[in-house]
């Protein structure tokens, strides 16, 4: 715990079965036997891929899958970086048959290093192996800093609950998307908040914006603690490492002003009502809930397709409404809720900046995840079980919020192969779930949803007069008068 934040004897004890974590530890495992278990089932009895139940097609292209893949599969993401590359071509000025890119400069340079290594190395599948490798590693980070120096049962768990088996890091190592290089950065950025360390913050940030500009984002998080110093450090660096790395490419500056293009247009390159593939933009999620709510069957489907060409229309006013009432709840309480609602506020800012959101960025959970676990204000506590940060602050408004958090984020980081034939023709039309290959494609949406909502409600609900009993003195515990840390005030460092 840091030393602006008293402990609260109130709250659950850290190893007491009622933390948080541990309760985070034993619905994880659970789902993720489930999950294993339709996996199971969907290979054996059904004859399809899990993957693409869970994810994406098996056939993504851009490559020779027996010579440069593995099996039929081409990580397209990772692949196409030979077709955008080739010659003279660069990803944003004329590669022949391709869109131009979305993705910024440095962005694209790791799977372009790795590339060039893998055909110095003889080609085939070594540069692609490299990428997997790499990959694979960035996305473990948040596993291994939970684990490690605790206790020897507690990084397998980790591994388990926020690993390999996570549905993120299977989608992500599945497309070969450049999406699991953020992820160290993101971590950075969660433990500089807990500790209160903005300059690992910064460098979070601008670390995880020159590869996924969105990420750019999070600096909503330094707003809140009025580090605005450090908020226009963050904005600069990312401006002037982005603009630095398309001048490392041909044709600068029309490469940079090209791409400025390319990600304007990024947002509405796939429609709401398009079920393939997983949209978790606030606009799908939003069908997405209706559908599974039973509303689009109530309404007709005239009236589905109505409200979906104005999500369509609007998608840039939605989403611009959610990121103002986000910043401004983040504005009013974000000293004064636990690190993974600030956190997880933040990134919905991220995830709801655009109206295309595709599955591989719920990589961005598994550090808040890694918070709940294990509390980044300071070191782990060998022996003394599972604690995270939502475990030292239990205000009463709180719990129901902690809650839903913690259900919501298991049941979005379990590979569940659950496809539509499961249900029958009657519900699957009634749940609108033709052309959706996995039922995960489905309910993603609307959890993340219900999980931004309970988080903004919850947040506000700490704004509260001096007076009101929520902010009162809590009852002494062994003779001493403990108050909520929530409301302490947080000095200027």
């Amino acid at each position: 715990m840091s030393d602006t934040e008293a402990p609260n004897p109130v709250a659950a004890q850290p190893g007491s079965a009622r933390t948080w974590a541990a309760r985070y530890v034993s619905l994880a495992t659970a789902l993720v036997v489930v999950a294993l278990g339709s996996m199971w089932y969907v290979g054996s009895y059904m004859l399809r891929a899990p993957s693409a139940v869970i994810d994406f097609l098996l056939a993504d292209g851009w490559c020779a899958p027996q010579a440069e893949g593995i099996g039929v599969h081409c990580f397209g993401d990772y692949s196409v970086v030979n077709a955008w590359f080739a010659g003279d071509h660069d990803a944003w000025n004329g590669a022949p048959g391709l869109p131009t890119s979305n993705y910024p400069a440095v962005g694209w340079m790791p799977a372009l290093a790795l590339n060039r290594i893998g055909l110095a190395l003889g080609g085939g599948r070594a540069g692609l192996l490299l990428y997997l490798a790499v990959s694979l590693g960035c996305l473990l980070v948040p596993a291994i800093w939970v684990g490690r120096r605790s206790r020897s049962a507690d990084l397998p768990v980790s591994m388990l609950v926020i690993g390999p088996v996570c549905a993120p890091v299977l989608m992500a190592i599945d497309r070969g998307n450049s999406v699991a290089f953020i992820v160290p950065f993101l971590l950075l950025v969660a433990v500089g908040l807990g500790r209160q360390r903005w300059s690992w913050v910064v460098v979070g940030i601008v670390g995880a914006a020159v590869l996924k500009p969105q990420m750019a984002l999070l600096a909503i998080v330094l707003l809140a603690h009025r580090r605005y110093r450090d908020l226009a450090v963050s904005a600069v660096s990312t401006a002037l490492v982005t603009v630095a790395g398309f001048a490392v490419f041909p044709h600068f500056p029309a490469n940079l002003i090209n791409w400025l293009k390319a990600l304007a247009a990024y947002s509405g390159m796939q429609s709401v009502g398009t079920p393939y593939p997983t949209n978790l933009g606030l606009g799908r999620s939003l069908i997405s809930t209706m559908d599974l709510a039973g509303v689009s069957h109530l309404i007709g489907p005239a009236s589905r397709a109505a409200t979906v060409l104005w999500l369509d229309a609007n998608g840039s006013l939605l989403n611009g409404a959610a990121l103002l009432v986000t910043a401004v709840v983040l504005w009013l309480v974000g000293r004064r809720i636990p690190t993974p609602w600030s956190l997880m506020l933040a990134l919905f800012m991220v995830l709801y900046s655009s109206s295309t959101v595709y599955s591989y960025y719920l990589v961005v959970l598994l550090v808040v995840v890694a918070v709940i676990l294990r509390d980044p204000a300071g070191p782990a506590h060998p022996g003394r079980g599972w604690s995270g940060a939502l475990d030292d602050r239990e205000p009463a408004v709180g719990r129901a919020t902690n809650a839903v958090m913690v259900v919501a984020l298991a049941l979005a980081l379990t590979p569940m192969a659950l496809p539509p034939e499961l249900l029958g023709d009657r519900l699957t039309r009634f749940w609108q779930l033709t052309g959706v290959s996995g039922a995960f494609q489905t309910w993603t949406g609307p959890i993340l949803l219900v999980l931004f909502g309970t988080l903004l409600v919850g947040s506000v609900r700490r704004i509260r007069p001096a007076g009101r009993p929520g902010n009162r003195p809590t009852p002494p515990v062994g003779g001493a008068t403990v108050t909520d840390p929530a409301d302490l005030p947080t000095p200027v460092s």
